[in-house]
């Protein structure tokens, strides 16, 4: 039981870090990082970024924040 209580610690931290991170580099606006985190996202079949981290798969929506900054900095 103490191994899943730090699994989902380490995914809640996750998030506030996501969370942080889109504030500073995308959106400027916590509230409005917090609102994608929670929608729906079409690119994760239409499930929250946040759902997705707490559900074991962060890595996806890291990849796709990566891919978007990526894709930011080539314009």
């Amino acid at each position: 039981m103490g191994d899943l209580v730090g699994i989902n610690k380490d995914r809640h931290l996750l998030v506030i870090i996501l969370i942080k991170y889109l504030d500073r580099t995308f959106f400027h606006d916590r509230n409005r990082a917090i609102a994608w985190m929670d929608v729906p996202n079409p690119h994760f079949g239409n499930v929250s970024p946040r759902e997705l981290i707490l559900n074991g798969r962060a890595q996806k929506v890291w990849s796709f924040v990566e891919n978007a900054e990526y894709e930011r900095a080539e314009l």
